[in-house]
């Protein structure tokens, strides 16, 4: 492969062709351009991980708390729960496939919001749940302020300052310190400078290591479970490959653009067939899913009245939940510096970055926005993206990377040239400004009083550092950590009241609560309606350790209240099985929320998981088909709702705090039906399923199926597994075996040991047709993409091993 001049970075003297080069000083852009000695890099990278593990401590009050962890709604109702039952499950020898704890059961694995598979949540898996938040968030910080110097260090060359900041920036601004509670978005938000650091060599490098290290970390950022800001990365890699295919001029392009697109090509095609185990289930998952369907049509836009304040760090507690892309004033000031003063061989990477900054700010807008309406009316995958302000990640790394630049322009180029330096802070300025007016014409800047002074001294700060260093006397290693140090104090002051300030005792994470252990002791699927407590009394009968007192038990209380009214995703902890279910990003899937919608209650959305109908609202033919045993209300509940639950078999079981678990004899899950409708149109069975469709006594089919008239009344015997159900049937006419568990492609049925034929039964569920005679019926849950994808991994490991020991066969000899 031939080599190229390097341009030399502005500010040094270029050389004659072949002219020897000067030692570099550690942190000058010359430093940047220089092939650095592994040792070297090796110490920077410990140094790096050293800091960022010791600004924990000061970040979060969470890991220096004996006894407490972090707490936000999601973690302890929704994250901690699947992890402790998880770790449950896997400790009892089984591996979830296919779990029934929510929504009557899930495609669990092909789920990718789990994370099942991720290898950076195996300390959920070893140790206490809460001290598993702990250590997956610490090592992933980690991850990020490593993976970002990595890239800048070693991808873009860039000087041991800028690197560091980039760093300590990416991994410590507002978007990653949020994202805290939604850990999968920060995990994956962790990869992504990875991701860029290793398809940045394998385009410049060309090497096979540098291929397969993309497709890995591609496969690795998947696996952590967030498919949406995993999909953002690959737009960011593919944009990245085509402004790099720039970076040596036109005549150069054509070429580079080849070696580009074979070379992430490579990476992506690698990627599908080392991680199609999960990639090809998670994709049949993603195609039946709700959102998939066209009637979704939820959107959850970066608010316009606070659009200006979430690039700014928010010290008065402006902005609430994703809302919040800030790495600082300073950063954002060298950030433009870093796009109009950074390395002319880095032109490409220049105009890129601003394309992400603008082009994220405008598509988190959602709807309000001209190119985001565009996208969304004729991209589909991008109108199931429920959530715009999630596109603030691409500005939010850009920034950063952009910042990184800046401080080599700073502290080297254009030292001691008045001229030169006032054309850089003026350009700087104006591009600042040019933003601002774009922000401001998309958005507005709301309440601002609380936070103007702090960027003020921020931005006065900056500047004084910026003036300091045109003169060539000051040091410079004294001008970059005294920038460093007061972007790590503005980040640690901004948004005192923030969500990851927040801390809990562990024992929320730890003990799954007297009502969640109940109903999985009991067994059977359950409902809830209860909600949280209305008065002082309800409140105090919550049980409570002793030893927990003051504000933290306030936090113990709020974070418990799921635990005692059994609101999903709570029943993860402990196995227990609900009809209801939390958005878990590709469930439920289409079909069952159809049929949950028109066939039990349309009254609520079932991705939020909070139901609160009284039982008279309740189309009970939907529930007595699904085989709802447990109902779960407020001790509250009006005698006439009491009365409801009673004629339909339910009795109150046990009180627990403030809620009644009401409990009934199991209702079959299993039924034979010889009333068979054929509807082959989802929307005729849905329109069936509305106006009230007899479920306990007809069954709807998509194609014709052969049935009789029983003269005597079937023997259905069921035997429900987690991933496995056996029924025996006895039955003197053929006949539709229907099992009031979900459909999914997955699943095979035999009937006495015989493959047989899997129905799509009563539009979301499954069934099989049973002869007549006494029989044997198997459901058995068989994921055949994941085992293509299985194979199709080993495959290729085999072959890039093969290669590899061919190589170094043929290089010795």
């Amino acid at each position: 492969m031939r080599s190229r001049a390097v341009e030399p970075a502005s500010g040094t003297e270029e050389r004659p062709e072949g002219a020897p080069v000067p030692p570099a000083q550690p942190g000058s852009p010359t430093d940047g351009l220089q092939p650095l000695p592994r040792r070297r890099l090796l110490l920077e990278g410990l140094g790096v991980v050293v800091l960022v593990q010791a600004l924990q401590f000061a970040f979060l009050a969470a890991l220096r708390t004996a006894g407490q962890t972090f707490y936000e709604e999601l973690l302890a109702n929704a994250l901690g729960p699947e992890k402790h039952g998880l770790s449950q499950w896997l400790h009892d020898g089984f591996f979830p496939f296919w779990a029934r704890s929510q929504l009557a059961g899930e495609p669990y694995i092909a789920n990718i919001s789990h994370g099942t598979l991720y290898p950076g949540n195996l300390p959920y898996y070893v140790l206490s749940t809460s001290a598993g938040l702990q250590v997956v968030t610490a090592l992933h910080l980690v991850l990020a302020g490593l993976g970002m110097w990595a890239y800048c260090r070693v991808a873009l060359r860039s000087g041991m300052w800028g690197a560091l900041l980039a760093g300590l920036g990416y991994a410590f601004g507002g978007l990653m310190l949020v994202h805290i509670n939604l850990s999968n978005q920060m995990q994956v938000a962790a990869w992504l400078p990875v991701v860029l650091l290793f398809g940045h060599l394998a385009m410049e490098r060309g090497r096979l290591r540098y291929v397969v290290a993309t497709a890995l970390a591609i496969g690795l950022q998947f696996l952590c479970g967030h498919p949406e800001w995993w999909l953002y990365t690959m737009a960011i890699l593919a944009l990245y490959g085509v402004a790099w295919s720039f970076g040596a001029g036109w005549r150069a392009w054509p070429r580079r653009a080849l070696d580009g697109g074979l070379r992430l090509g490579g990476a992506v095609a690698l990627f599908v067939l080392l991680f199609g185990w999960q990639f090809f289930p998670t994709l049949q998952l993603q195609g039946l899913g709700y959102r998939a369907g066209p009637a979704f049509a939820e959107q959850h836009p970066l608010p316009k009245s606070i659009a200006v304040n979430a690039l700014l760090p928010d010290f008065g507690h402006v902005l609430i939940g994703e809302n919040v892309s800030s790495v600082g004033v300073i950063v954002l000031g060298l950030g433009a510096l870093g796009l109009v003063a950074g390395r002319r061989e880095l032109r490409w990477l220049r105009v890129l970055l601003a394309i992400l900054i603008v082009g994220g700010y405008t598509m988190a807008l959602g709807n309000q926005a001209a190119p985001y309406r565009f996208a969304y009316q004729h991209i589909s995958l991008v109108s199931q993206l429920r959530v715009p302000v999630r596109w603030l990640l691409l500005p939010y790394f850009g920034t950063v990377a952009a910042a990184g630049l800046g401080m080599e322009a700073l502290l080297h180029r254009g030292v001691g040239r008045l001229r030169e330096r006032g054309a850089q802070g003026g350009l700087a300025v104006a591009a600042l400004l040019l933003f601002a007016a774009l922000a401001f014409g998309l958005g507005d800047l709301a309440n601002p009083s609380a936070s103007v002074r702090w960027w003020l001294l921020a931005a006065a700060f900056g500047g004084l550092i910026w003036a300091a260093a045109t003169v060539p006397a000051v040091p410079r290693a004294l001008l970059a950590v005294s920038l460093i140090a007061v972007v790590m104090v503005e980040l640690d002051r901004a948004d005192p009241k923030a969500a990851y300030r927040q801390v809990a005792p562990s024992i929320v994470y730890n003990d799954p609560g007297p009502v969640m252990r109940l109903l999985a002791s009991q067994g059977g699927r359950y409902l809830t309606i209860a909600d949280l407590p209305h008065d002082a009394a309800e409140k105090a009968s919550v049980p409570k350790p002793r030893d927990i007192v003051g504000r933290e038990a306030a936090y113990y209380y709020v974070a418990y209240y799921n635990r005692i009214n059994a609101r999903p995703s709570s029943q993860y902890a402990t196995g227990a099985e609900t009809i209801l279910g939390r958005d878990g990003g590709l469930m439920p899937t289409g079909a069952y929320n159809d049929f949950f919608t028109d066939a039990v209650n349309g009254g609520f959305d079932i991705t939020k998981g909070k139901a609160l109908q009284p039982p008279s609202q309740w189309k009970w033919a939907g529930l007595d088909f699904l085989g709802v045993r447990q109902f779960v209300t407020g001790e509250e509940l009006p005698a006439g709702e009491q009365r409801v639950l009673e004629e339909h078999g339910f009795r109150n079981f046990r009180r627990v705090a403030y809620v009644d678990v009401w409990e009934r004899p199991q209702p079959p899950l299993a039924r034979m039906q010889y009333a068979v409708d054929v509807v082959p149109r989802a929307s005729d069975r849905v329109a069936r399923l509305k106006a009230g469709y007899p479920l306990l006594d007809r069954a709807m089919v998509e194609r014709p199926v052969q049935v009789g008239q029983p003269r005597t009344a079937p023997s259905v015997d069921a035997r429900v597994g987690r991933s496995r159900v056996s029924v025996s049937v006895t039955t003197d006419v053929p006949g539709v075996l229907v099992l009031a568990d979900p459909w999914y492609p997955a699943w095979r049925v035999s009937v006495d040991g015989r493959r047989g034929e899997l129905l799509r039964v009563d539009h979301a569920f499954r069934g099989v047709r049973v002869p007549a005679g006494t029989h044997t019926v198997v459901f058995s849950y068989w994921d055949q993409r994941m085992l293509v994808g299985a194979v199709l991994a080993v495959v290729t490991v085999l072959a890039l091993l093969g290669w590899w020991l061919l190589r170094r066969r043929i290089l010795r000899g």
